[in-house]
């Protein structure tokens, strides 16, 4: 049976084992800018889903993690990373405003260290290095 968490938008990147670019950043909402960034630890992950909701939630599904984001311009269901041979591969899921990498439309591409991905008003990255090496700066749901 799969096990289904709930887990609270604080830092849950700090822990002794770490990969590089093992955590999403969720760096500037444009619609809210005083919001302060978050992250979240993608260590065992093969899935990310990135959607609409009332709130900022992170839901952990056996190996997906499932984002709300409180934002009218993206999708219930917007996009997806998925992790494929040790790397992360961005799927936009047929969103009605598109999903971005660097600028340009993605419907399905790498997404990697210093790439920037955006999606609604929100804008997303892999840390180059691993994620715990600076504090966390985040918030409660809002």
């Amino acid at each position: 049976m799969p096990s289904s968490e709930t887990v609270s938008l604080h830092d849950d990147c700090d822990g002794a084992s770490r990969e590089s670019a093992d955590c999403l950043v969720f760096a500037l909402d444009r619609a809210r800018p005083h919001q302060h960034p978050w992250r979240i630890s993608l260590a065992g992950m093969d899935e990310v889903v990135i959607g609409r909701g009332p709130a900022r939630t992170i839901r952990r599904v056996d190996k997906t993690v499932v984002v709300a984001i409180p934002d009218a311009s993206i999708s219930s269901i917007h996009a997806r990373l998925r992790r494929a041979a040790g790397e992360w591969v961005v799927e936009d899921a047929r969103s009605k405003n598109g999903t971005f990498v660097n600028g340009e439309p993605a419907v399905r591409t790498h997404f990697g260290a210093r790439d920037v991905l955006e999606i609604g008003t929100t804008f997303c990255l892999l840390p180059s290095a691993s994620c715990g090496a600076g504090k966390a700066t985040s918030t409660a749901p809002t």
